[in-house]
């Protein structure tokens, strides 16, 4: 992640800010920075490249660079807001007259937001105000800088400007939207999943403290209502959506000879908003086995392995393994085989060969 955050640097002056990497393709990335940047920064070039500019807010302080020929690896957005308001701030800032430092800064979000209105027409948008915590000191040259929620790991806001050494602002990432309206959609695929994800763990947190120092007594009982309650929390109805086999090649996954939808991680996220429906959590795949006994492997009897069987084809599941919306990391997403029971739990390659898997899409909204 920290190789995604660039140092934006001018071909005719020594001004410098920072800028991280949003977007990716075979010949280069996308880069997001403030557009005040480049009022310093003339002629932007970022690791000997120069940038060419392909968005720009008229009004809001963003502006989305391409650079080619580099391959760096795209930052995760989120439009959501950051729940725990506990943040990082990653960029650059003057070390000494022959060098610049990359920094981390711990910071701290202000609930509420700030509306800049245009002086002039109609304009307004939103930012957020940002309080570094002791020892920590907003710098020049943090402009650009992306803000990351430490519960997700992902950008939810990039500063704009700073107000001493210990206050600064920042432009929602819900604006880029409005600034590059052709925006490719799977930057902001994964947001719903993983906002959800961490709305039930904030719920969740406090009836797990609850439960936690009675566990010898309430264990028999703790599990079966911590999955009720959870259940109830994400509203799920277990209303699946299988995609059309022309949905799911368009968005780059493939379908196998009984046409069922298989791809990585991204792309099936594409596929599932295509169909109108996210990627299922854990805890929806989670109840499935539960509600079908367990994973085959690990059920003992014919006869209940055979229901078993059967509870899975009901439910139209194939002995594969699937993907879940829930990030482990970076890299890995955690993901259910219903046929092995020692992979039950297991942690999937997002990408690559070994990212393929069945999914299927659980349904959102009414």
């Amino acid at each position: 992640m920290k190789n995604s955050i660039v140092n934006i640097e001018s071909v005719i002056n020594k001004s410098f800010g920072t800028g991280f990497v949003i977007h990716r393709d075979t010949n280069g990335v996308y880069i997001l920075t403030c557009k005040h940047v480049l009022e310093d920064v003339a002629h932007p070039m970022i690791e000997e490249v120069v940038a060419k500019v392909v968005a720009k807010g008229d009004f809001i302080d963003m502006v989305v660079l391409y650079v080619s020929k580099l391959q760096i690896e795209a930052m995760p957005l989120q439009e959501e807001c950051c729940h725990n308001l506990k943040v990082e701030v990653i960029g650059f800032s003057n070390f000494n007259k022959a060098s610049l430092q990359k920094e981390h800064i711990d910071a701290t979000l202000y609930k509420e937001h700030v509306e800049l209105h245009a002086k002039e027409g109609q304009e307004v948008y939103s930012v957020r105000k940002i309080k570094a915590q002791d020892g920590f000191n907003f710098e020049r040259g943090n402009s650009g800088s992306p803000v990351i929620c430490k519960k997700t790991t992902r950008v939810i806001a990039m500063i704009s400007n700073k107000e001493g050494s210990s206050l600064a602002y920042a432009v929602n990432i819900e604006n880029l939207k409005e600034v590059w309206k052709d925006a490719p959609s799977e930057m902001f695929a994964e947001s719903m999943n993983k906002a959800i994800d961490e709305v039930v763990s904030e719920k969740l947190e406090p009836l797990m403290n609850f439960i936690f120092p009675w566990k010898k007594v309430l264990l028999a009982l703790a599990v079966p209502v911590v999955l009720f309650l959870l259940y109830q929390i994400i509203g799920n109805k277990e209303e699946w959506i299988d995609p059309t086999k022309a949905i799911c090649i368009k968005n780059g996954g493939k379908v196998d000879g009984n046409g069922y939808c298989f791809a990585d991680w991204k792309k099936a996220q594409q596929v599932c908003l295509s169909s109108g429906g996210v990627l299922p959590s854990m805890t929806l795949l989670k109840k499935v086995v539960l509600d079908c006994n367990g994973v085959l492997d690990n059920v003992d009897e014919e006869e209940s392995r055979s229901k078993t069987l059967a509870c899975y084809k009901d439910k139209g599941f194939l002995l594969n393994g699937y993907w879940s919306g829930t990030s482990y990391d970076s890299d890995k997403a955690w993901g259910i085989n219903l046929g092995d029971g020692e992979k039950y739990m297991h942690t999937y390659y997002k990408s690559g060969y070994s990212g393929f898997l069945y999914f299927r899409c659980e349904k959102v909204g009414d």
